[in-house]
């Protein structure tokens, strides 16, 4: 039985939770990061505590001031060089898990991966983290990742294309990413009242992981919906078949943990809960927040002056060419229209960003406003835009694994690539 200085002190306690996000806050500009940071402003009486998940070298200052009720831990650093501070052990130490690259191909990368499976591998990363590097770098974990990969491309299911065969290359890549799915169960997690994920992919994983070791609840927030991501920069890539295996399936095993992990599901629109819906997801734990500007009690009216005004980044997810040239089909024909864009230049875009000036005119910038007149271009950036997350590093969002960047791999040994 508690006391009741034990029962006043756990009311008193403020509420602490565990942002997790993906390539975004607080080391990236976008609307991921900027909502995230109205979140934590928003909610002063609560802890937030952040564990960020870059590519390496992406942990940079972002030039955000974090206000007083946030602390950052230390980003998990995807593909980087430097080895974890865990203790080693020799490769040949009782209790190796060989099998975990056998369970985590078939588990990620299966049509319908044993769900259950999967995380208690992930698990078992988290309670043995000086062991993993060994699996990975034994011969047997190398051969036990070949057979689950094996029955991966064997399946046969009537609701997608049989797998294509992968190269060494290829084989190897996949080895090495799910070495960093193990690192990333592996990485301590500090005990919190709620986990809120922030992406169903890569920041789903420390979640899975906390929520079976601690029961601790999961809210997961998506404002694109990841496969379809991975799917749309999938037909727009130049890689082989077999990579664009890889990267799609890699994203839907992820996804589909997270959302077998999350107790509530929020999508920014009902067309992401169509999506989750299709992934099996509940419609009973999906609540839908509506991302956008509230609207006033009584609408200002339209200017009527054949204006338009679009605010985002400027990066070439967002596609800004395509709206200019729509823009000068639409002066073509109505002479007096105007178009205004607002919105940053993504860090690592300047190239792209200084192709969408016209050459023959600079943007006209008065400080507060830019105005792209009659000739379409556009100005220097104002606003934030607050509909999706700028992935880091470019390309941008080509799916799970080079969303944070490309892992190396080796033809040579790849059991021992980069590990």
């Amino acid at each position: 039985m508690w006391s009741s200085r034990s029962r006043n002190a756990a009311a008193e306690r403020r509420l602490r939770v565990l942002m997790i996000t993906e390539g975004t806050y607080p080391y990236a500009m976008g609307g991921v990061s900027s909502w995230c940071d109205y979140l934590v402003r928003g909610l002063p009486e609560v802890d937030w505590e952040i564990l960020p998940i870059v590519g390496a070298g992406a942990a940079h200052n972002s030039g955000l001031e974090l206000p007083d009720n946030v602390k950052v831990k230390a980003p998990v650093e995807l593909w980087s060089e430097g080895l974890p501070g865990w203790r080693w052990r020799r490769h040949g130490e009782p209790g190796l898990r060989l099998d975990l690259p056998n369970v985590l191909v078939r588990g990620l990368m299966g049509w319908d991966g044993d769900r259950d499976e999967l995380t208690q591998a992930l698990v078992w990363c988290r309670r043995r983290p000086h062991r993993v590097r060994s699996v990975f770098r034994h011969r047997e974990g190398w051969e036990t990742f070949l057979a689950g990969l094996r029955q991966v491309l064997d399946e046969r299911t009537p609701d997608a294309a049989a797998a294509p065969e992968l190269d060494t290359y290829e084989a190897a890549t996949l080895y090495q990413i799910l070495y960093w799915v193990a690192r990333t169960a592996a990485e301590p997690v500090p005990r919190t009242d709620i986990l809120h994920v922030t992406a169903a992919g890569w920041a789903g994983i420390p979640a899975t992981v906390h929520k079976a070791l601690y029961g601790t609840p999961v809210v997961l927030t998506e404002h694109g919906v990841y496969l379809r991501e991975s799917y749309l920069a999938a037909v727009r890539s130049p890689a082989s078949p077999g990579e664009r295996f890889v990267s799609t399936r890699l994203a839907r095993g992820l996804a589909r943990s997270a959302y077998e992990t999350a107790d509530v599901i929020s999508p920014v629109t009902e067309a992401n809960a169509s999506w989750e819906q299709g992934l099996g997801v509940d419609p009973s734990k999906i609540h839908v927040i509506r991302n956008g500007v509230e609207q006033p009690p009584e609408p200002t009216q339209a200017p009527r002056d054949c204006s338009v005004v679009a605010v985002g980044r400027i990066d070439p997810l967002k596609d800004v060419h395509t709206m200019l040239r729509v823009a000068a089909e639409v002066i073509s024909r109505l002479p007096e229209a105007t178009f205004r864009y607002f919105g940053p230049v993504t860090q690592g875009q300047e190239a792209y960003g200084r192709s969408c000036y016209p050459p023959q005119k600079a943007p006209a910038v008065d400080g507060t406003r830019a105005s792209a007149g009659r000739t379409p271009c556009v100005p220097h950036p104002m606003l934030v835009s607050s509909t999706s997350r700028p992935p880091i590093p470019a390309p941008r969002r080509p799916a799970a694994t080079a969303r944070l960047g490309r892992p190396a791999a080796s033809l040579v040994d790849p059991a021992k690539a980069t590990m």
